[in-house]
């Protein structure tokens, strides 16, 4: 889903960030090339409290606010 996107719309996998909630979020992240990027919200807290197999992501974010300040911070310096 994620290539099929990059290839339709010219976007970078490598310059780019998957937000989501699940294991399998941040794990299609990672095989697509970008930084994945997991939030506590939703399935998040289950994720990390080892209840479901999770991959690591590149960051963990509270919720989708601060996922989004983390990526700007990345992209702006």
């Amino acid at each position: 889903m994620l290539v099929a996107a990059a290839w339709d719309h010219d976007l970078d996998l490598g310059q780019s960030f998957m937000v989501g909630d699940k294991a399998t979020d941040v794990d299609m992240a990672h095989n697509a090339g970008c930084q994945g990027i997991l939030v506590r919200t939703g399935y998040g807290e289950l994720v990390l409290s080892g209840d479901l197999p999770a991959p690591q992501p590149d960051f963990i974010a509270p919720d989708l606010a601060a996922a989004a300040d983390w990526i700007l911070q990345h992209i702006c310096g």
